[in-house]
């Protein structure tokens, strides 16, 4: 009996008493650190970057990569009719500063259509992630492994004579079902940049996204409700790409979407779509933050970012030409050489005529002054540099038709940094160009509501 009294007595204790005001059983059931993931590039709402192009106007949306030309059913006219309806991610776990904590598989699928409004993943609301609390502490990564990412709306060609004919639509298995889709995600794996690179085995870009936490994560187990908020610009941030491939001798080509190469332009023949993957994350405490409404007229974004933070690694500033803005084009950006694509004489013949072509555009490109090998690294290290620096500030919003944009939690205590910005006038685009000055400079208290000005 006195045993068993124990035991009891033992048991009620853990019921009840726990590190912080709640029981273990309860603690060990309930997340205190609350991750959302959102599909848009603004903090809160639905996008307001240009939808889609509708029918007949699709030439916006297609890359640089594209040689062969856009097909419809028949085989003969513009490609107009398949834009993707359907965007597919697989995440296989999260990790915060490389340290384990939602040891997850989850799988989500969100519609393009309209305005996304429909969507939790582009509506503003986000989807609630599943995870472990992490070890109490200050982070200012997140790491998303990714197994893929997939966009319906893509064909297949194959060539028939000096022409290509429909084979099909492309397939996937998301989620343990034959789908129709692409997954781009295996192209992610390296830029451009990195294929010149002697180690360009090592990079892996996209398994995982490191994530930037703007204000960083200071994670503490006694606040009830911790909330980590990650943003991938994917609603209107959409390009249509070409792969050529040879099957048993015939030349086949991909047509499918994928995120935009707008921060690293996909040049034609190139088989990598890496680093185009543009992703930022916040924290806030609920309770403990502050609301801002900036008055910024209408059709205006509004950006906030920490005072601390730097306004001009939000925006680009392309100048054609130049490899230190980011841009394709400079001397050292010179023609690819083909790759071989198959063990067939087709394959084999076509591979040599690009070849040819490859050694006469080279030949052109080149001069004295760009057959430099150490200056040919500076600038594609200069090029990497430039595109490396940019990032999605943490608090964006769009003003529409209306004339105010209202922030409804930002951190605090903190210090921000307010901006506006015309929309960008590029689909499938972001700012460029010289960074605006601030309008205001606020520091931001716990249950402050600021409007500006």
């Amino acid at each position: 009996m006195k045993y068993r009294a124990i035991i009891i007595l033992a048991v009620s204790y853990l019921l009840f008493v726990s590190c912080g005001d709640v029981p273990i059983f309860t603690e060990m059931d309930t997340n205190r650190l609350k991750i959302v993931i959102k599909g848009t590039f603004e903090t809160e709402d639905v996008s307001g970057l240009t939808p889609m192009p509708s029918l007949g106007n699709d030439q916006l949306i297609l890359s640089g990569s594209i040689v062969n030309g856009e097909f419809d059913e028949a085989g003969s006219l513009p490609e107009t009719l398949k834009l993707p309806t359907r965007f597919m991610f697989d995440i296989a776990e999260l990790r915060l500063n490389g340290k384990k904590f939602a040891n997850y598989r989850q799988v989500m699928e969100a519609s393009l259509s309209g305005d996304g409004s429909a969507e939790a993943f582009f509506n503003g609301r986000g989807i609630v992630l599943e995870n472990d609390d992490p070890a109490e502490g200050y982070y200012d990564t997140v790491q998303i492994y990714v197994r893929k990412m997939i966009f319906d709306g893509g064909n297949i060609y194959s060539s028939s004579g000096n022409s290509f004919e429909p084979a099909g639509e492309t397939r996937v298995i998301f989620s343990e079902k034959n789908r129709e889709g692409f997954d781009f995600n295996q192209y992610q794996q390296n830029t451009y940049v990195d294929s010149l690179k002697l180690n360009s085995s090592d990079y892996l870009r996209s398994f995982p996204i490191n994530i930037p936490i703007i204000g960083g994560l200071q994670y503490d187990k006694n606040e009830k409700e911790t909330v980590l908020e990650i943003r991938i610009v994917v609603k209107n941030f959409i390009k249509k790409y070409e792969l050529s491939y040879y099957d048993l001798g015939v030349l086949k080509l991909y047509h499918f979407y994928a995120l935009s190469d707008w921060l690293r332009e996909v040049q034609a023949g190139e088989r990598v779509l890496g680093g185009n993957i543009l992703a930022v994350a916040r924290a806030y405490v609920p309770g403990k933050t502050g609301r801002v409404t900036v008055n910024a007229g209408s059709g205006q974004y509004v950006i906030a970012i920490p005072a601390s933070e730097d306004i001009g690694d939000y925006f680009m500033n392309r100048i054609p030409g130049d490899e230190t803005t980011g841009a394709r084009g400079f001397d050292y950006d010179l023609p690819q050489s083909p790759s071989y694509q198959g063990d067939n004489i087709e394959a084999l013949l076509d591979y040599y005529i690009k070849y040819e072509k490859y050694k006469n555009d080279c030949n052109n490109k080149l001069t004295s002054t760009t057959q430099n090998f150490d200056d040919y690294g500076i600038a594609w290290d200069e090029y990497d540099s430039a595109v490396n620096k940019f990032k999605i500030a943490p608090y964006v919003g769009y003003t529409g038709t209306g004339t105010t944009v209202t922030f409804s939690n930002m951190a605090a205590p903190d210090e921000y940094k307010f901006y506006t910005t015309s929309k960008p006038s590029l689909y499938g685009g972001l700012f460029e160009g010289s960074p605006p000055a601030p309008i205001a400079t606020i520091t931001v208290d716990i249950g402050d509501d600021i409007t500006i000005p």
